[in-house]
């Protein structure tokens, strides 16, 4: 795989349906947008949906807006946010802002990658130590991982002893 290939943008898991939908006045409060202005947003195709037509907003719904937020009001032109909203995203625009970024030099759309899997990112590094047979290391490891377990094992016998009594 390609480093453009891994850079791609990816929207975000926004799409399921929250526990807790807003009406349109919680809504515009919680992401600090009017209504005029995601319609305005919306007749410029920035945004998915018309905020007159929604009875209640989701989840996707405010990804999208806090992504468009970003855009609109970073003092670009509105036709300058239209070209770089046709480099590369999909509609609708429910990406995360916090990892999703144009390049100017690139000119183009970069998702930063997924953080690893913390327990992947141990069992490579071990396996990288066997393989330079750092046994050292490993013993050290070893001891670390022994004494954070015995104190993991005490708390949950000092937890067992407390916890009759505060329930």
């Amino acid at each position: 795989m390609t480093e453009n290939e891994v850079l791609v943008p990816r929207h975000v898991g926004c799409f399921q349906l929250s526990l807790f939908p807003s009406t349109l006045d919680e809504f515009t409060a919680e992401v600090l947008v009017s209504a005029d202005e995601m319609r305005s947003w919306h007749g410029k195709g920035w945004l998915s949906f018309d905020p007159s037509a929604v009875l209640q907003y989701e989840e996707g719904e405010r990804c999208e807006v806090f992504f468009i937020r970003g855009l609109a009001r970073s003092g670009m032109s509105d036709a300058m946010i239209n070209r770089i909203l046709s480099a590369g995203l999909e509609r609708p625009y429910v990406y995360d802002p916090s990892t999703t970024y144009y390049s100017f030099c690139q000119n183009r759309w970069i998702g930063l990658p997924l953080a690893p899997d913390p327990a992947d990112v141990t069992r490579e590094y071990i396996d990288e130590l066997v393989r330079e047979e750092e046994w050292l290391v490993l013993f050290g490891l070893q001891d670390r991982i022994a004494q954070v377990l015995a104190t993991a094992v005490a708390h949950q016998v000092d937890d067992a002893v407390e916890s009759p009594g505060t329930e």
